[in-house]
């Protein structure tokens, strides 16, 4: 469930943001901790498995084409639309890690393993690898957060992916686009 933004959040953001300037990185900027959500970062990568379903078809795709398409499907599919809720998450600790492990539910597609570690803290960057030993696909990269004012939106890019389909030795080279809030 989203939090919502109260009257009182939207307040103070409006006076946390009223002195910047276009161009300031705002990931230097000190949030109050009413501003955060109780999660980090690296906990928010988790949603790149919101259809972890679709990379069962990167491997049974026959033609370069049909691969091509399968990645494209399960790397846009990690993709959120989240409604911006007044909240960040917070910065993680240098060193720190989050691990999942997606079941797949079907024996065939075997389970897809996830670690992710926030390998330098200033600039803030997250390394992260997920791999699925059945399916033989495997997907590393890292992402700085770099977030910059531009007057009344927020952009922050999250870098690139590399995607290896092991049996074929082909490696897919995917960029995240950035994400921008406005208003």
């Amino acid at each position: 469930q989203m939090d919502t933004t109260t009257k009182e959040q939207e307040t103070g953001w409006r006076q946390l943001l009223s002195g910047l300037t276009r161009g300031y990185d705002v990931t230097k900027m000190l949030i109050p901790a009413d501003f955060l959500r109780p999660k980090s970062t690296l906990e928010c990568l988790a949603a790149h498995m919101q259809h972890g379903k679709l990379m069962e078809d990167i491997p049974k795709a026959a033609t370069d084409l049909d691969r091509l398409l399968a990645v494209t499907r399960f790397h846009i599919s990690g993709l959120i639309r989240e409604v911006f809720d007044g909240k960040k998450p917070y910065n993680p600790v240098l060193g720190e890690t989050s691990a999942w492990v997606f079941d797949h539910g079907d024996p065939a597609a075997g389970k897809t393993k996830m670690m992710c570690e926030q390998v330098s803290h200033h600039p803030p960057i997250s390394a992260m690898f997920l791999g699925n030993e059945q399916l033989g696909v495997e997907e590393q990269g890292a992402m700085e957060t770099g977030a910059k004012f531009n007057g009344n939106s927020i952009a922050v890019p999250f870098g690139d992916r590399k995607l290896l389909i092991r049996d074929r030795g082909e490696e897919y080279l995917m960029t995240m686009p950035t994400m921008q809030f406005r208003g």
